[in-house]
């Protein structure tokens, strides 16, 4: 999903799991197609930013990531086929870290609330990986996507203190299916007919749905985080309709539901007022694309 323009994707904010993968970074990467275009590849080597962070065009460490990812479309030429649209891949990154910049500041719901954050001495130090596969089926009004994301990372509490491997996990399924018959893609949707009050036409209209939830590892609990004041799971729901005036003018209504689970070591009332109760989300936004 990370891969797909803000402008189009199926909800106004992204999954869950682009919490746990690099937002954007500085480095150097190769890419291209094979096997006639059916196979798409990327390889880099990158300065390495914590989950969901972007560059700020500083490197904090002298430590690079290496990043690669494959992408398979095995029926990319069938034109008869219903499985055209079918692909699989798989994406990964492997470095090493140091510092309290490569830790994220915390992870946050569809609302954009923070459910998670690590403790303010808490310092990474060591290897991180992560692991990403993924797919898509596409077939004329009907897109659907699914990926899970695994993020590692060596913690310590505190400067000079024994390190805690964290590995947290991420997962979302999502679907959109245009109701109006246009064809649905990562590029968005053209209406076949432009909203036009006067010739009674009304352009294309959306639906999507998407599940998705991230776990953190227990052993970041308690020394690495507060289970008083994180929650160690979070599980979401999300409706939504898209309406497509023309092709540059997107009209989107998101409604998300979020639960959140915590560790045993947690009390019975969170310290954190927002993880008191189930998170229900409503975010609209009118969009113009030049």
């Amino acid at each position: 999903e990370l891969l797909q323009s803000d402008s189009w994707t199926f909800f106004n904010e992204r999954s869950l799991v682009s919490s746990l993968v690099p937002n954007r970074d500085v480095g150097v990467q190769l890419g291209g197609t094979a096997a006639n275009g059916a196979v798409t590849y990327a390889a880099g080597v990158f300065n390495g930013v914590a989950d969901g962070a972007s560059s700020t065009n500083a490197d904090f460490d002298n430590d690079k990531d290496l990043v690669g990812r494959v992408f398979y479309q095995p029926f990319r030429d069938d034109a008869d086929s219903a499985l055209q649209g079918l692909a699989f891949g798989v994406a990964g990154s492997l470095g090493r870290s140091k510092s309290i910049s490569a830790l994220p500041a915390g992870y946050k719901t569809d609302g954009q609330q923070t459910f998670f954050k690590y403790r303010a001495a808490a310092v990474a130090d060591g290897q991180t990986w992560r692991v990403s596969p993924q797919a898509e089926y596409l077939h004329g009004p009907l897109r659907v996507i699914g990926e899970y994301a695994v993020s590692t990372v060596n913690v310590r509490p505190a400067p000079g203190a024994a390190k805690i491997e964290v590995r947290n996990k991420a997962w979302q399924v999502a679907a959109g299916y245009v109701l109006t018959g246009e064809k649905s893609s990562a590029a968005g949707v053209i209406p076949h007919q432009p909203f036009n009050w006067q010739n009674g036409a009304w352009g294309a209209w959306e639906v999507v749905g998407r599940f998705a939830g991230l776990k953190i590892d227990d052993r970041a609990f308690p020394l690495l985080a507060d289970p008083a004041a994180s929650a160690d799971a979070a599980t979401s729901f999300g409706l939504g309709l898209n309406w497509y005036l023309s092709r540059p003018v997107k009209i989107s209504v998101d409604y998300y539901q979020t639960r959140f689970d915590f560790n045993s070591a947690a009390p019975s009332t969170s310290t954190t007022p927002v993880l008191r109760q189930d998170e229900e989300a409503l975010i609209t936004r009118f969009q113009l694309s030049f």
